[in-house]
């Protein structure tokens, strides 16, 4: 607290004499346990706690002084990003975030939540600088703090089964940054048969490879004709993407009726129908059998049929 007093001198002697009191102030100190919520694939909630002081007062005796924080201000900065975002200088861009007074939340313990939004999905940031400004200026700075947006849902573009395995195919690659898949499969007539599967890397580009074996068991596989339904997520540093779109597929149910795709196959052949065995040809043209070699002495009996045919030798 400081007195100043001022008076007017001439010639005659000192004039009467004003005087007033003023208290000075300070920065705000420094914004402490700087932290991130559970972030989305553009936003993410920051919570900080209050500075202790406002100015050279702590914040209960404030209110003599009318002091408070207008705005916290802090530099957004893109980590590890590519040369099509880098500015002129070849670094790359900051953007400046401020927060006014009605754009964050405050609970009683002074722990302040704001939200940052406009940011890209699967991306790392760094937020440096943040501070609490009053009348006086900028305060103390707090400490730095990186965090993830979460990655967008992946597409999956077929489903196929292959040697024992289920290949899915994804409508893009999957970036570096992704540190895990989670595929959820299920049958489309049971839903609550669905099992959820993790995937790890490495990984083929743009294609995620499952164990047939753990594939729902359909009771009714093949005849009549079953499906299944797939959904994925993937994860990086800053959490789970929402599921994806549902994508169905017949090749797992016909490829679980295996066993009586090659019986159906084996009765045509010894029915000695051509257009029997043409048919169940075709029927299991898309499922692997337990027996392969069934399969080419199907087609080497139907060649013959055909050149048995009248009209149809030499």
């Amino acid at each position: 607290m400081y007195e100043f007093r001022v008076r007017l001198e001439n010639c005659a002697g000192p004039g009467r004499e004003a005087s007033v009191l003023c208290r000075t102030n300070g920065f705000c100190s420094e914004p402490t346990q700087l932290g991130s919520l559970p972030a989305g694939t553009t936003f993410v909630d920051l919570q900080w706690n209050r500075p202790k002081t406002l100015g050279n007062e702590d914040p209960w005796a404030t209110r003599d002084t009318n002091e408070a924080i207008s705005h916290y201000e802090a530099t957004l900065k893109v980590e590890d990003d590519d040369a099509d975002h880098h500015d002129d200088e070849g670094g790359l861009p900051e953007r400046v975030c401020r927060w006014a007074q009605g754009s964050w939340r405050e609970d009683k313990a002074g722990k302040v939540v704001v939200r940052l939004s406009a940011l890209r999905p699967d991306t790392k940031y760094m937020l440096r600088n943040l501070c609490a400004v009053n009348s006086m200026g900028k305060g103390s700075l707090a400490k730095p703090l990186g965090f993830w947006t979460i990655p967008q849902s992946s597409r999956m573009s077929s489903i196929r089964v292959k040697q024992g395995v289920v290949l899915i195919t994804l409508a893009q690659p999957l970036p570096s940054s992704i540190q895990k898949c989670s595929v959820s499969a299920s049958s489309t007539s049971s839903p609550e048969t669905a099992q959820t599967l993790e995937v790890e890397p490495p990984w083929t580009p743009g294609e995620l490879a499952l164990p047939f074996d753990a594939m729902p068991f359909v009771e009714s596989a093949f005849v009549p004709r079953s499906s299944h339904s797939f959904r994925l997520q993937t994860r990086n540093a800053g959490g789970w993407s929402e599921w994806s779109p549902p994508l169905e597929t017949e090749g797992i149910a016909r490829q679980q009726g295996a066993d009586r795709a090659q019986t159906l196959l084996e009765t045509a052949m010894g029915s000695r129908k051509i257009d029997q065995l043409e048919s169940a040809l075709a029927e299991v043209s898309d499922i692997e059998l337990p027996e392969e070699t069934i399969r080419e002495n199907a087609l080497t009996l139907l060649q013959t049929g055909h050149q048995d045919r009248p009209g149809c030798g030499p």
